[in-house]
């Protein structure tokens, strides 16, 4: 998604992007609004009431070893921005238009957060699936927890093996707090 910040208010905008994803932008002058499109698809306004009197320039903060591909026109675009520069002269079919599209934007942010509540709840199952085999061995979650992340959850054997290989650290765990939010035992 896109985070904006005004002032010290900070908003995020629009669905998450992934790799393979194609982003567009534009600027639309005449309505002095900005929107976004994500697969061809508009996400809708973004910011309005934009200033014409300010110098807007494109930027994209991306990660490191993140590759993208920039297109300013050289290229067909995903989306027919045709369709955004059609005037329509009804104003009560722009506004039901305009209705419609934040309807569609808010079913797909709720369709986007239940499936990242899916994964989520997917690998909470298979960290506890994971650590079962450990607790049943008789392991303490606490050390339980921390082997299966200091192995990066590869597997019943490495956490073993970690675990026979930090018994001296036993004594050292009982002092550092462990978080547990990711695991939930039934």
């Amino acid at each position: 998604g896109i985070n904006a910040e005004y002032g010290r208010k900070q908003e995020t905008y629009g669905l998450h992007f992934r790799a393979g994803n194609t982003v567009g932008c534009f600027w639309n002058k005449q309505e002095r609004t900005i929107r976004f499109t994500r697969q061809g698809e508009d996400l809708g306004e973004a910011f309005k009431e934009v200033s014409s009197s300010i110098n807007l320039v494109p930027a994209v903060g991306v990660g490191n070893g993140v590759k993208l591909k920039v297109n300013f026109g050289q290229e067909p675009f995903l989306f027919n921005l045709s369709t955004q520069l059609e005037v329509d002269p009804d104003p009560t079919a722009r506004e039901q238009k305009k209705k419609e599209e934040v309807e569609k934007r808010q079913r797909e942010r709720q369709e986007e957060e239940e499936r990242r509540k899916k994964e989520k709840e997917s690998e909470e199952l298979a960290k506890l699936e994971a650590a079962q085999p450990l607790l049943a061995m008789g392991y303490e979650l606490k050390r339980v927890v921390r082997a299966l992340e200091a192995t990066g959850y590869s597997g019943v054997e490495a956490a073993v093996v970690w675990l026979l290989e930090h018994t001296d650290t036993a004594a050292e765990e009982e002092e550092e707090p462990v978080s547990y939010t990711h695991l939930t035992l039934p």
